[in-house]
């Protein structure tokens, strides 16, 4: 099982950059993903989820290039939910096709 996103936090800081003293705006992303973990009880195995963290910090032009590609793979999977509607409708027809038709049979 992949691991899912369950909250984004982020925060927003300055740090100063070395060599001009300038301040450079800085964000923090922090995406909180829970992940299963399986573990051996004495007669069986038990599932438990796990909460891990991933943090990077980015500028303003990262982000809108994070958004950018975000809105891109959201574009993507509009396209593939429809597919799958689609293929869905095709292979529930064709299961009808193939099942025997218990009305059908001779007396």
């Amino acid at each position: 099982m992949a691991k899912q996103v369950i909250s984004i936090r982020t925060n927003t800081s300055f740090h100063v950059q070395p060599d001009t003293n300038d301040l450079i705006p800085e964000t923090e992303i922090i995406l909180l993903v829970q992940k299963p973990v399986y573990k051996l009880g004495k007669s069986n195995i038990q599932k438990e989820l796990a909460i891990e963290e991933f943090r990077f910090t980015t500028s303003t032009a990262g982000i809108s290039e994070l958004m950018g590609t975000l809105k891109l793979a959201e574009m993507q999977a509009t396209k593939f939910e429809a597919m799958a509607s689609s293929l869905n409708n095709v292979i529930e027809a064709y299961k009808e096709k193939a099942e025997p038709n218990p009305q059908s049979t001779n007396s």
